[in-house]
């Protein structure tokens, strides 16, 4: 047999060989998660005060700012997950859900993006200082962290400032699990925020 037949017949099996490797090792699929939850059914459908409230884009740490879910075990390191990621940047979401939660609140006539609208009466600020998987031994648990300042626009006056922190344990030690969680971090911490508008509203109105 010669040399040229034996070459062509090696390349022949390492070609069928490389075509059953590539077809057995298909890439991973991406997984994309998003906050979800339902809003209280005791809101009020008729607006408590006669303001229109803007909401600017929140603001995040610059580790936050991106789709990557970051968990961590330790505090002096940040690891992500390569296959799983946010639907969008957590800017958006949380700006999402904090449009959806004061729209339900029942507080406001309207409540808009800022400066989308620029029409309005009070401003909500935000920043995200966390938002990620905490890996403990007892479990695994979401963490929410964010400061939100509420101002009189017709003043340029800030009526409070809040620090808040959530960090609520999954069921089960899955990715799912802590965005269910993070959900619920999200759905506290503006409850307490509408709260502490209505408060300051109610004394001054």
């Amino acid at each position: 047999m010669g040399i040229e037949l034996i070459k062509k017949r090696f390349f022949y099996l390492f070609f069928l060989i490389l075509i059953f490797i590539l077809n057995c090792s298909s890439a991973p699929d991406f997984h994309y998660y998003f906050l979800s939850y339902d809003l209280s059914p005791d809101y009020d459908t008729n607006p408590r005060y006669p303001y229109v409230l803007g909401i600017e884009k929140f603001e995040a740490d610059e580790v936050y700012n991106n789709e990557n879910i970051i968990f961590r075990d330790s505090a002096y390191e940040i690891k992500y997950y390569v296959y799983r990621k946010w639907g969008s940047n957590p800017r958006d979401i949380v700006s999402e859900k904090a449009l959806e939660h004061l729209r339900a609140s029942g507080l406001f006539k309207s409540v808009r993006f800022y400066p989308d609208f620029y029409d309005i009466d009070y401003l909500l600020r935000g920043h995200i200082k966390s938002f990620e998987e905490w890996d403990k031994m007892d479990g695994w648990y979401a963490k929410f962290s964010i400061e939100s300042e509420f101002i009189n626009v017709h003043n340029d006056s800030t009526l409070f400032v809040l620090r808040t922190e959530k960090m609520i344990k999954a069921e089960s030690e899955d990715i799912l699990s802590v965005v269910v969680s993070m959900s619920k971090c999200v759905q506290e911490t503006f409850d307490e925020i509408i709260k502490k508008i209505d408060e300051n509203l109610s004394n001054s109105f």
